[in-house]
């Protein structure tokens, strides 16, 4: 086959090389929300030097970001590697739009744009170690979006941060700009039907699975809320209790039987990222902190 019509496929990989490179992908992903912690502090001594100036930094990163990003395009499509041009724009575009979400009151969170987008951008290569298509697209989203909610969640026992639902959402929705760059870049055209009946495989599942994922989704959504009604005081335990409920029928009946072994795993993942999110309250609450 010609080189200007060659596809991206995946590279076959044993599976012991794919498991270390799972570990350090995900790995690095759970990493760089640890150093995004750092990232106010970061801000403050810009701001410190250079002024009310700094207030542009945010806006320079994602100009760099989607200046690599074109580049990296244009790259691969010298090579002959096909990309999927459309939802590179769209994520750039959404990206661009989002900036605007943050709290004025604090210019430099508009950095978790290009934070978040990069942040999407790995865990869609540690997932596109299995996964392709639909069901890429929908696992790097939500396990970015846990990822988000981790991030808040480790501010708010900071004794110098603070935990906002509404960064959250950002963090969500910033994480989804940078799934459509990562579907772009790493989806390959050719397995796309794969993908979407695998996870509409999911979607065909008995009644309980599909109940049992909604509740997840909706306990993770209320605990979010319910944290910021104890900011300023110790969180009692039993606020975590729908989510540990919910997540452990899923990772303890094993609801995900009928699914493909391949994204079995990927959804395990997801899953335990979402029962961590319990540890927080019941950390605040053992130990006495002030969640702030």
């Amino acid at each position: 086959m010609p080189t200007h019509m060659r596809k991206h496929k995946l590279v076959p990989m044993s599976h012991v090389k794919k498991f270390w490179a799972e570990v350090a992908l995900h790995g690095g992903a759970v990493g760089l929300v640890l150093l995004y912690l750092g990232g106010y502090d970061t801000w403050l001594y810009l701001r410190g030097v250079f002024g009310r100036e700094a207030d542009m930094v945010p806006f320079l990163a994602f100009g760099l970001l989607a200046g690599l990003l074109l580049v990296g395009f244009f790259w691969a499509k010298r090579r002959g590697v096909r990309r999927n041009f459309a939802p590179i724009i769209i994520g750039v575009v959404l990206g661009m739009a989002f900036l605007a979400l943050p709290d004025g009151a604090f210019p430099g969170k508009r950095i978790h744009i290009s934070q978040y987008m990069i942040l999407a951008f790995l865990a869609g290569a540690a997932f596109r170690l299995r996964l392709d298509g639909a069901a890429l697209f929908v696992a790097t989203a939500l396990y970015v979006a846990v990822l988000g909610i981790h991030d808040e969640m480790l501010q708010g026992l900071h004794p110098s941060r603070y935990f906002a639902v509404r960064d959250v959402v950002v963090n969500a929705l910033s994480g989804l700009a940078g799934t459509f760059v990562a579907y772009g870049f790493l989806a390959s055209p050719a397995d796309k039907r794969e993908g979407r009946a695998h996870f509409a495989t999911l979607l065909r599942s008995r009644f309980w699975p599909i109940m049992n994922l909604t509740m997840i989704g909706l306990s993770c959504v209320a605990l979010v809320l319910a944290m910021q009604q104890f900011k300023g005081i110790p969180v009692p335990s039993w606020v975590a209790l729908p989510l540990i409920v919910a997540t452990g029928s899923w990772l303890l009946l094993g609801l995900d039987r009928d699914i493909a072994p391949k994204f079995r795993a990927s959804g395990r993942l997801i899953v335990t990222g979402c029962a961590l999110i319990a540890v927080y309250p019941m950390v605040s609450n053992v130990f006495q902190i002030e969640f702030n």
